[in-house]
């Protein structure tokens, strides 16, 4: 295993006047189901923008020792009252009159932004003067919504969520629903051995509703492409098998275009992964162990396009990085390779890359080298 992702844990303890509040907050990476079936993915559920701040804790002492007035009701109209001092008069509308020349106003704009304007002074002089155009709208939060807007989204397996502006212009977002009993993730493979011959399937695959095909009657090797599954959180997957019968010299690691010599000669796979959605698509890309397969060291790196490169030129001609290890959060174990984080893939609409994994040592040494390898690729993230 070359590599190891650690999770954090935070703490963050807080107290005001004599009350004391700990929140807990912890980090860590979801583990995907690695075993076959493989491309049944858990609905993901979006919790985005920013969480609304907790009211104040109500004060539930009844005893009225303040001549006659209770003390919950005091607090509740001092509060009104500097409620209202704080939040003051609305800023003036553009042409009104001011009463202080060069004064400035502030308002709130689009997306938790603020726009300027100016008390003009009066041309002949008397006090006071006009309210100036407001300027544009500047500071608004990045990415942002317009406050108590709402839209329905895709999510998860043909699901929507609904999901609503907050005061601070960030989306919160409810739960997913509405996805089938026993969903799939469009484009995703079943394979089924019973039945079938020596590294043969009977193979189904997820429609574009996130129902499952029947099985069929026939056996076939394995498809040597994936599907992008269209919402973030899908996983695709595919089986490969590596033989002592179909080597080549592996891509030596690094950032492509690869620089090192080609040595060692070791069992490869290629296989196409296909972004047939009409937006980009960011993948997470990654070996693990396939039903009743070894545990294999790989290596992997992928290639613009739909060819597979044919000579040495051309497989140095990478894109992003030759990794030889993986996250083993995502893998099962680091001894699989995986392109992720900020190794990820983006795919254009409608293209596709190829993706070249090997086992790192030559077969018939002492690690494995041959054998079945799953080919996942997760959706992390479409472009709007």
């Amino acid at each position: 295993m070359r590599s190891l992702k650690s999770g954090l844990l935070g703490c963050i303890v807080a107290g005001l006047l004599g009350t004391f509040a700990v929140v807990g907050c912890s980090a860590s990476g979801d583990t995907g189901d690695i075993g076959d079936p493989t491309t049944d993915t858990d609905p993901t559920e979006g919790t985005g923008g920013t969480v609304l701040p907790p009211s104040n804790p109500g004060d539930d002492d009844d005893d009225d020792s303040t001549g006659g007035v209770d003390k919950k009701d005091a607090g509740k109209d001092a509060g009104k009252k500097d409620a209202g001092k704080d939040a003051g008069p609305p800023p003036p509308d553009e042409g009104t009159n001011c009463a202080t020349a060069n004064q400035i106003f502030k308002r709130s704009c689009g997306m938790c932004g603020t726009q300027e304007a100016v008390c003009l002074a009066n041309e002949d002089g008397s006090a006071g003067g006009k309210v100036s155009p407001y300027g544009v709208c500047s500071n608004q939060v990045a990415n942002g919504c317009l406050p108590g807007s709402t839209e329905d989204i895709a999510c998860g397996n043909c699901g929507t969520q609904k999901r609503t502006c907050n005061a601070f212009c960030g989306w919160s977002a409810g739960q997913c629903t509405g996805q089938p009993t026993n969903s799939c993730t469009p484009g995703a493979v079943e394979f089924q051995s019973a039945g079938c011959g020596q590294d043969l399937y009977r193979q189904r695959s997820c429609q574009a509703t996130c129902v499952w095909e029947n099985f069929p009657q026939t056996c076939t090797p394995p498809p040597t492409h994936v599907l992008v599954a269209p919402t973030a959180g899908g996983v695709t997957s595919t089986i490969a098998i590596l033989t002592d019968s179909k080597t080549i010299a592996r891509v030596p690691s690094g950032t492509c275009p690869v620089t090192g010599s080609f040595s060692t000669v070791t069992p490869y796979a290629y296989i196409e992964v296909r972004n047939t959605n009409p937006r980009a698509a960011t993948v997470s890309i990654y070996n693990s162990q396939a039903t009743g397969g070894p545990i294999i060291d790989t290596v992997m790196v992928a290639y613009t396009g739909t060819q597979i490169p044919g000579t040495e030129a051309a497989r140095r001609a990478c894109t992003g990085t030759v990794n030889d290890f993986g996250n083993s959060s995502l893998t099962g174990d680091g001894a699989f390779a995986s392109l992720d984080g900020t190794r990820a893939v983006t795919i254009p609409a409608n293209s596709s890359v190829q993706v070249y994994f090997a086992s790192y040592y030559a077969a018939g040494g002492s690690s494995p080298a041959t054998g079945m390898v799953k080919l996942n690729v997760r959706t992390d993230s479409v472009a709007p």
